[in-house]
C-alpha cells in the first residue's frame, strides 16, 4: 500500500485497477476518456477552474468539473492512481479540451465528468472537492498532499493566487464557483 505520493505525475492507460477502485467508492458515473491538453496562451497550471471558467465566460464553451487520474511511483510496490478534483472545457462543438497546462507532461488527461463535484462560495471561502483515492480508509488527499476523511478544503476567495489571477483574466473572483 502506498504510503506517500511521488513528486511527478503520468497519465494512466485507463486500465488500473485503482481506477475501477475510486470509480467504485466514490459512485462515479460514465467512463474516463482521453481529453487533449492544448492549453490556451495565458492559462496557469493549477488553476483549471478559473482558466476553464475563463473560457467559458468569453463564450468559447462551457466549463465541465470532474476528475483528472494521475498514477505516482508508477511500476513500484507504492504505485497509486489518484482523481484530482479538475476543470475542462467542452467547446461550442462539444469537444472536450483542457485548456490549462499540466502540472506533469503530458498530452492529454484521462477525465471523468462528475456534474456532483461543484465549487461553492460560502461567505469569504471558496470550498473545492478534495483528491479522491482508491484506499477505504483514507478515501481523500488534502491540499498539502496528506491522506485524510474529509471530502473538501476550503480557500479564501481573496487569496493572492485567486485573485490575481483573475485579475490577469479580468474576471471576479465570485465567478469561479459552480
Amino acid at each position: 500500500m502506498c504510503s506517500t505520493v511521488g513528486s511527478s505525475g503520468v497519465v494512466p492507460s485507463g486500465t488500473e485497477p485503482d481506477i475501477s477502485e475510486i470509480i467504485r467508492i466514490h459512485r462515479l458515473t460514465g467512463t474516463p476518456v482521453l481529453v487533449p491538453v492544448s492549453p490556451c496562451q495565458n492559462y496557469q497550471r493549477e488553476q483549471c477552474h478559473i482558466s476553464a471558467k475563463h473560457a467559458e465566460l468569453t463564450n468559447r464553451g462551457r466549463r465541465v468539473h470532474g476528475w483528472a487520474f494521475w498514477t505516482f511511483n508508477q511500476g513500484t510496490e507504492d504505485e497509486i492512481t489518484l482523481a484530482y478534483y479538475h476543470s475542462v472545457l467542452e467547446d461550442n462543438d462539444g469537444v472536450m479540451i483542457d485548456v490549462t497546462p499540466t502540472t506533469w507532461p503530458a498530452n492529454h488527461v484521462l477525465f471523468i465528468n462528475d456534474s456532483n463535484a461543484t465549487i461553492k462560495h460560502v461567505g469569504n471561502d471558496l470550498v473545492f472537492p478534495a483528491t479522491i483515492t482508491p484506499l477505504p480508509g483514507a478515501p481523500f488527499l488534502d491540499i498539502k498532499g496528506t491522506f485524510c476523511n474529509y471530502s473538501t478544503w476550503t480557500k479564501s476567495i481573496n487569496s493572492n493566487d485567486i485573485t490575481s489571477y483573475c485579475l490577469t483574466l479580468a474576471i471576479d473572483p465570485r465567478q469561479i464557483a459552480t
